[in-house]
């Protein structure tokens, strides 16, 4: 689905009714939508939900200060036009604050401390989406000013070299009137006889004269107009500068924005609240342990359970480095072989592993009801994630899996190996 949709359904002025009965339209045609499309299976269900979420002065429709929010949502390369990213930035927002409502209902002190964690991270959130929009808007006009800026030096430019050759077609006259103010002067010597001439040479420096004071009447109004260009273009270098601070500032206030989101996260996925969530998960009957018994081995829940509550508690959000937290998670979980690698080649960092084995898990629902501390390794572009280094994560035992972040969305894929922490069945 291309983002032309997209920008057609999210657009200023369109009422809920509106959105809905247009996303219906498309939708209603059929089409190999994206995954991450709000027209595909998984999000199209929640179209009225991302609206709502999108609809902040809940007017029940969009206006342009919404839609700059919307296209910041998704931290790509371009915060000005809106994508597919921004709405899945969205869609994820409300289904982290749905799945974790359902997951801790029944606990009214966590659930009283998981709002007030998520209410600090939606407010940070749209603090931050507010800050890149403005950032965008302020690196817009940063680049036109630049450019204008440009121009100014370049008429300058141009300018100084039209006096230039002002001023030297000047030179050039005045030697001529020298010159013909001397011929002038020897004809003056004989004038009954020269007087023709006279008067001919009288009226060629009369004209040179007035050639003259042209070129320095446009001498003087090139002069004015640098001096106007001058001014300009310290104006828009002043300018310039204002805008550089306050690029600058902003760049700090969003990384403080994105600080305290995480740090809202971080507090949240390390507090003993949350890890008690899994760190009892015992499902040692899940179907895909069936084939362990064979070789003697069960679930590992003690070493799972470290697993998992280490790789949540130092979590501090997606940055590329899944890889490396999961490997540092294994060393401090004592689980590790000492061996590393990236994300897609873990898969053989774990075969010679002897804490972990390789399952067969055959279905999402599967892979959300496994147990806490088992590994998940994608292969490049397995599911979506990275198509040169794949993912890897380490599932926590209720429906989420962390490595960097905390992911509340599992993916299944075909092209996964998911790897579970054993030990010796006893009897």
């Amino acid at each position: 689905m291309s983002d032309n949709s997209i920008q057609n359904l999210f657009k200023s002025g369109i009422t809920r009714e509106q959105y809905l009965k247009q996303h219906q339209e498309v939708t209603s045609k059929g089409g190999d939508f994206a995954e991450n499309s709000i027209f595909g299976k998984t999000m199209s269900g929640s179209a009225g939900n991302i609206f709502d979420a999108v609809d902040t002065n809940k007017d029940g429709k969009l206006d342009d200060n919404e839609l700059a929010l919307l296209s910041a949502k998704g931290k790509d390369d371009d915060t000005t036009v809106l994508s597919d990213k921004d709405v899945t930035a969205v869609y994820d927002e409300i289904q982290a604050a749905q799945q974790q409502q359902q997951s801790f209902a029944s606990d009214a002190d966590f659930q009283t401390n998981f709002n007030n964690i998520m209410n600090g991270f939606i407010q940070n959130s749209s603090v931050s989406s507010q800050l890149r929009s403005e950032y965008s808007s302020k690196s817009f006009e940063l680049n036109n000013l630049e450019r204008e800026i440009a121009q100014n030096k370049k008429d300058i430019k141009a300018k100084e070299q039209e006096k230039a050759d002002k001023e030297q077609q000047i030179k050039q006259k005045e030697d001529e009137i020298n010159s013909a103010q001397q011929e002038l002067e020897q004809l003056q010597k004989e004038p009954e006889k020269n007087k023709s001439a006279i008067s001919e040479k009288q009226t060629q420096i009369s004209s040179l004269n007035s050639e003259v004071a042209s070129l320095k009447t446009e001498v003087s109004n090139i002069d004015k107009e640098i001096t106007a260009l001058n001014n300009k273009l310290s104006s828009n270098q002043d300018k310039q500068l204002t805008l550089q601070d306050e690029i600058q500032e902003l760049e700090q206030q969003i990384a403080n924005a994105d600080r305290a989101v995480q740090q809202s996260m971080t507090s949240f996925y390390g507090s003993s609240q949350y890890t008690s969530s899994f760190s009892n998960n015992n499902n040692k009957n899940h179907p895909s342990m069936d084939g362990l018994a064979a070789e003697g081995l069960e679930y590992d829940s003690s070493a799972g359970s470290r697993l998992a509550q280490d790789t949540a508690s130092h979590a501090t959000g997606f940055e590329g480095h899944c890889a490396r937290f999961v490997s540092n998670a294994l060393e401090r979980a004592g689980l590790s072989n000492g061996q590393r690698a990236n994300a897609t080649d873990m898969d053989t960092v774990l075969d010679n592993n002897r804490n972990f084995r390789a399952v067969k898990v055959s279905s999402q629902e599967e892979l959300r009801n496994m147990p806490a501390g088992c590994i998940v390794v994608y292969e490049r572009g397995a599911a979506g994630y990275n198509r040169t280094y794949g993912h890897i994560e380490v599932t926590l035992g209720n429906g989420h899996a962390a490595s960097d972040g905390v992911t509340r969305n599992m993916r299944y894929s075909d092209n996964m190996t998911v790897y579970v922490p054993v030990k010796q069945k006893t009897a």
